[in-house]
């Protein structure tokens, strides 16, 4: 099983072959890959008012063949994985209130929300800090608006002899036709 967060390692591609390389015959595989959140745009919004830049844009924060559903399938059949279920999923955040997203984005240590902040001093850093929350408290909605979109994978490491010989399965297989004949 990996977490959410298999679109923001280094190489996230060798990752998932590295997983394949360890994983038993039949072993299976659940892998979830965040494709986006609600609250990016808000934390750009935020950012653009409190230092009056319109040209900022929210760094990215996960690899971009890893954020949508098409190139993630893709992504893990090519690491050797048979792809068994493919979905995209949402998920409302469940902050109770404006406190609680600012306690999240602020103080609770998350590494990937923590790149948003990268380049900022602690200057810039509080402005944006009282933008975002006063955009959180007049676009939140009531907190139906903060969605988060995953992409969840089932895959199976296939035990198909074809599968194991790779190339040499089409040489095999002929060689198997002729000797039938």
């Amino acid at each position: 099983m990996t977490s959410a967060m298999i679109g923001s390692v280094e190489k996230p591609d060798l990752a998932v072959q590295q997983m394949h390389r360890v994983t038993a015959r039949n072993g299976v595989l659940g892998l979830a890959a965040w494709a986006g959140g609600s609250w990016v745009p808000i934390w750009q919004k935020a950012v653009r008012e409190a230092l009056q830049d319109e040209s900022y844009v929210s760094p990215r924060l996960m690899h971009k063949d890893w954020s949508d559903l098409e190139s993630v399938k893709a992504s893990v059949e090519a690491a050797g994985w048979e792809v068994v279920e493919a979905i995209i999923s949402h998920a409302n955040w469940g902050f109770k209130n404006a406190d609680e997203v600012d306690w999240y984005v602020f103080s609770a240590g998350n590494p990937i929300v923590g790149l948003l902040m990268e380049g900022l001093d602690s200057e810039k850093l509080k402005a944006c800090r009282r933008s975002f929350r006063r955009v959180i408290e007049e676009d939140w909605d009531d907190r139906k608006s903060l969605i988060e979109t995953a992409i969840l994978v089932t895959a199976k490491k296939s035990d198909s002899l074809i599968r194991r010989l790779g190339p040499w399965s089409v040489k095999l297989g002929l060689m198997v036709i002729g000797i039938w004949r």
